[in-house]
């Protein structure tokens, strides 16, 4: 606004100082007094000053601008003396942003106005109308008017085409949220199914030694039988509302790895399955496992299952590592392969549900996992999780 202000009232004064003797007497300039001057520069000003209103009422700047410069018009008795930048930036700032039949109806009946205000002025002075002056006229008009709309309108598409390529960048985020959102709810009712079956299983050992124990001290100890009798309902109250609780979650068909099954010990499987369609795929495993509550060893075999699903599907030619050790309290896993012999397809891995449903047990089992492209071009996936974190023993 400063700069357009500056350039405005220099461009006005540089008018009134070459066609006019009010600052230095030029033969045959036109003579203007000190109110005309000072007055057309301060509604000048007024015009300038009204700009902020281009943003949200620019009809409203359109109007303002346009009425007082109508009146320097009136003051002045030169149009050309008073025509100026703020009259095309109110044109632009009107078009930019209004609807079409607005702005065209603003425009056009502004535009007659100002032909008319011309023709009153010239009959006021003795000029009488004439087709000539009428054509000069609506000429001066519209080169007030008709400049400034396609800058307008251009700028009202680019507006517009930001505004739909944010909404449609908005619209993807959102997607991706819901599709990340549902891949961690399907985790979530997967993680609950096997950790509850783990549950089961364990519970139901429990059963088998709580009735052995009863049936050994049954003779020689009222109280021992008596605590051993209430854990054995306890027990069988948990067995009872875990295996409903297991029959709600189940919506399909049973996952491949059994309930108390060891899934570490079936690791080496895993991997001899997945090179029957991935040739290159070797496995590592560092330290003791025995120990290992059944949640994490369950989540670990989901996560190489996962992977080398991903790895298989988009990393075609690669070679795949799986490494499987135990750090202190903590089992760190590491699945990476190398750049894949198709260019590009590792992408693909980017963003997916089988990631978010990775992070999502991870995050669950009270560990944390990574994933990301590696500088040779491939793609690496490092997951820890804490060893006894859900033990159900």
């Amino acid at each position: 606004m400063l700069w357009l202000g500056l350039a405005s009232l220099a461009y006005y004064f540089l008018l009134i100082a070459t066609g006019t003797d009010f600052f230095f007497a030029l033969h045959g300039g036109g003579h203007l007094t000190p109110v005309q001057v000072w007055g057309a520069a301060l509604l000048l000003l007024g015009q300038v000053l009204a700009i902020p209103l281009r943003r949200k009422h620019p009809l409203m700047l359109f109007c303002v601008v346009m009425t007082l410069f109508f009146a320097s018009m009136v003051l002045v008795v030169d149009r050309n003396a008073v025509a100026n930048l703020p009259q095309l930036f109110a044109v632009y700032a009107l078009t930019a942003v209004a609807p079409r039949r607005t702005w065209s109806v603003a425009i056009g009946v502004t535009a007659s106005c100002d032909v008319i205000l011309q023709l009153l002025i010239s009959s006021a002075y003795g000029v009488p109308p004439s087709p000539v002056f009428i054509l000069t006229y609506l000429t001066r008009s519209l080169s007030t008017y008709v400049p400034a709309i396609p800058v307008g309108l251009l700028v009202r598409v680019n507006r517009q085409r930001a505004e739909l390529a944010h909404e449609v960048a908005e619209s993807a985020k959102r997607e991706q949220k819901a599709v990340a959102l549902a891949a961690a709810a399907n985790e979530r009712t997967s993680m609950a199914r096997e950790l509850h079956d783990v549950a089961a299983y364990h519970l139901s050992g429990i059963l088998m030694q709580s009735e052995a124990a009863v049936d050994a001290i049954r003779h020689h100890d009222a109280d021992a039988d008596e605590i051993v009798a209430a854990v054995r309902e306890e027990a069988v109250l948990t067995w009872r509302s875990l295996r409903d609780l297991v029959q709600v979650l189940r919506t399909d068909i049973a996952e491949n790895t059994p309930a108390g099954a060891a899934p570490l010990a079936e690791l080496d499987m895993l991997v001899e399955t997945a090179r029957r369609n991935h040739a290159s795929v070797t496995l590592a495993v560092d330290g003791e496992l025995g120990d290992v509550s059944p949640a994490a060893a369950l989540g670990c075999y989901r996560i190489v299952q996962e992977s080398l699903t991903n790895a298989t599907k988009y990393a075609a030619g690669s070679t795949i590592e799986v490494t499987l050790a135990r750090d202190l309290d903590n089992l760190v896993l590491n699945i990476r392969n190398t750049q894949p012999t198709h260019v590009g397809a590792a992408a693909g891995l980017r963003g997916g549900q089988g990631l978010a449903g990775m992070k999502e047990r991870a995050s669950l089992l009270g560990g944390d996992l990574s994933s990301g492209p590696t500088e040779d071009g491939g793609w690496a996936t490092t997951a820890t999780i804490p060893a006894y974190g859900l033990s159900f023993v």
